[in-house]
């Protein structure tokens, strides 16, 4: 991190060592350690630049502010989540709390991972001043919530670095043929400058449907239709996804894993860029003059769905009720003002509560409002009518969107017209 971001951190931290209590009645101060109750949260966050530091930093403050409980962090990498968390599930060795994403909730509930939130923490208490309370809806089932909603994350931001626009003399893409015209553009044959990054391997499927799908939706491409009928060889999809192809193999670093990708980016390489709000703050960890170069639009695209991602606290069928009490109490102070107003920092896009986005906020993030107006055009990630298997679904169409890339001259609808198949076969009855 460069010395202006580690300052920031640091400013975030020492607010939230300055809250005294929240919600629930801390324990005294000289509460023994043998009777403090720990929980685990796992999740991608601990793992990652910047938020890394910042969720130590939320253990620390929510201990300081309730003794009597810990909150300890279980690193589980994106790239592999579900896997791990079915051998930790299997083990009986989940985390306590989790980080749970909308198209793992059908499968995660089938399969007995969660208990009710409601269960420790009344959700109706703040439901009014939720930020997106259509997102927290999505995990009712029954007439119990089995998540609190953390962030709802819209991809469709096109965040694109003004220096080199500047300097190659461009404007903004108004349309599809304009944003590949300017990606191809202003992409260098020696590899010293790519017009985009653009997910084009098989070693994280999930990855790979995060930055196509922007693309592809945007075109009108949908995995299923309201009744579930698979549409992937629809002429929508097909066309989004050879749109995709040419992103990704001629304006990106080809055959280059994602991770490896983003640090391209981040090295000022890289015009543009389809993601989340938190791809800024990320910049800035990584490189605060490059951030400061940063900036946000919509993708030009016709259709202006947008892929988002809605992620939850899920809570563990196996939480012990001492360990539910404290989860209660970490909830209850996960959406204070001051938690959330560091959260959204990171973020850079709606989380759990509305009043996070504070007018000073937005004063000094005006970028945020493209989030904000995006997301009312998100659609979550869950396939219609094959909920619980949205994972293995997804999955699926990422492995044939790999082989339309790597194809020299690929008949996208062929390869498209086998991945229907295939979905059929599997997931229609």
């Amino acid at each position: 991190m460069k010395k202006r971001s580690l300052l920031s951190v640091a400013l975030i931290l020492a607010m939230m060592f300055s809250l005294c209590s929240c919600g629930t009645t801390p324990a005294d101060e000289g509460e023994a350690e043998d009777d403090v109750i720990t929980i685990t949260f796992g999740s991608p966050w601990w793992g990652e630049s910047g938020r890394d530091v910042l969720w130590q930093g939320f253990a620390e403050s929510f201990h300081e502010a309730y003794p009597q409980y810990k909150l300890e962090g279980i690193y589980i990498p994106y790239a592999d989540f579900n896997d791990k968390m079915k051998t930790l599930v299997a083990a009986k060795e989940e985390p306590t709390i989790f980080y749970l994403q909308e198209y793992n909730f059908y499968q995660w509930l089938e399969d007995g991972y969660l208990a009710p939130i409601d269960e420790c923490f009344d959700v109706s208490a703040v439901y009014d001043d939720l930020a997106v309370k259509e997102s927290q809806d999505l995990v009712l089932h029954d007439g119990q919530y089995y998540g609190l909603v953390v962030e709802t994350c819209p991809y469709s931001g096109l965040i694109y670095n003004k220096e080199l626009f500047e300097a190659n003399g461009v404007e903004l893409p108004q349309n599809a043929e304009e944003y590949l015209e300017l990606a191809k553009s202003l992409t260098n044959a020696d590899g010293s400058q790519y017009g985009t990054i653009a997910a084009n391997t098989s070693d994280n499927l999930n990855y790979i449907m995060q930055a196509s799908m922007p693309y592809i939706m945007g075109f009108g491409g949908r995995i299923a239709d309201e009744d579930g009928n698979f549409t992937v060889n629809q002429p929508e999809f097909v066309e989004g996804v050879e749109y995709y192809v040419e992103l990704a193999t001629l304006c990106s670093p080809a055959f280059t894993e994602y991770s490896t990708q983003r640090s391209v980016f981040f090295e000022g390489k890289v015009a543009m860029v389809s993601d989340g709000g938190y791809f800024i703050d990320w910049a800035a960890g990584e490189n605060e003059s490059l951030a400061s170069n940063l900036d946000v639009a919509v993708l030009p695209m016709e259709d202006p769905a947008t892929p988002t991602d809605l992620t939850y606290f899920g809570l563990s069928a196996n939480a012990t009720e001492e360990e539910k009490e404290a989860v209660g109490a970490f909830l209850s102070w996960w959406c204070t003002p001051e938690v959330q107003q560091a959260w959204i920092e990171s973020c850079g896009y709606p989380v759990t509560m509305a009043s996070a986005a504070s007018e000073e906020y937005r004063a000094a993030n005006e970028w945020y409002a493209v989030y904000e107006n995006i997301a009312a055009y998100g659609i979550g990630l869950a396939v219609p009518g094959h909920e619980a298997d949205s994972i293995s679904i997804r999955n699926t169409v990422a492995e044939y969107i790999v082989e339309c890339i790597e194809k020299t001259d690929a008949d996208v609808q062929s390869i498209m017209d086998a991945c229907k198949a295939e979905l059929d076969a599997e997931f229609s009855s």
